[in-house]
């Protein structure tokens, strides 16, 4: 017997967003309950000579240095994009922008892969948060009174304001009753975790973690950040 013990006592299982689509009364087939599309890239690069420095406390000293000339890249996105595609350039800034704009193909494919996969669960989530969203408002309407203009203030100057904040006040609390609503909540939470999962690509390489990354990471996380504002600000 072990003698591991886990918290709780026992293996707990965590939901995927396929089981949570189940409490909105959508099944999505099993050979669908996974992302089949990947992109795969791989750096190559020369020694290139570096100037030695005269500092004698130096124990070693370093005559070369590794620079990245090239990436090869590819993708099961489509036929077309599954054909490894080479980028040569002597620049690192230049190799790395240049495989971002490759990347940025092979991400459209897949969005309008994961679009056919997926499209008819998406609009099927839709259906339920816009029904959801309706039985709510509804249900608030028949509880409360829509402000009405007041006739003994009808030759109040202020009156229109007064009126017209009631109104405001009487929408606010609308689209709080649906916030606050569990189960509209948990609908749109879902909505969202479906939404990243969908639309996430997965990356590979060769080696990354210990060598090619490390390679041009400072030229990569340049790129990748602008990359994500720019998405961010359309």
């Amino acid at each position: 017997m072990s003698a591991i013990k886990l918290p709780g006592g026992c293996y707990r299982y965590f939901q995927s967003v396929f089981d949570k689509l189940l409490c909105m009364a959508i099944s999505v087939k099993l050979s669908k309950q996974t992302t089949p599309w990947f992109c795969v890239f791989d750096f190559e690069s020369i020694l290139k000579k570096c100037q030695l420095l005269d500092d004698p406390t130096m124990k070693i000293r370093f005559i070369s240095v590794h620079e990245p000339i090239s990436v090869s890249v590819c993708s099961n996105v489509s036929s077309e994009l599954r054909k490894p595609f080479c980028i040569i350039d002597e620049n690192p800034e230049s190799l790395i922008h240049k495989l971002f704009q490759r990347f940025d193909v092979i991400r459209q494919q897949m969005v309008l892969n994961a679009h056919s996969r997926w499209g008819n669960v998406f609009k099927r989530m839709r259906k339920f948060l816009k029904k959801r969203h309706r039985v709510v408002l509804q249900a608030f309407d028949a509880e409360h009174t829509i402000p009405v203009k007041q006739e003994d203030t009808a030759n109040d100057p202020n009156s229109g304001n007064v009126h017209k904040e009631r109104l405001l006040t009487y929408a606010a609390k609308r689209r709080t009753c649906v916030s606050r609503d569990p189960v509209f909540s948990y609908g749109l939470a879902v909505y969202c975790e479906f939404y990243t999962y969908a639309y996430r690509m997965t990356y590979l390489t060769f080696n990354g973690a210990k060598y090619d990354i490390h390679l041009v990471l400072r030229s990569f996380m340049k790129h990748l950040l602008a990359s994500q504002s720019d998405k961010e600000s359309d």
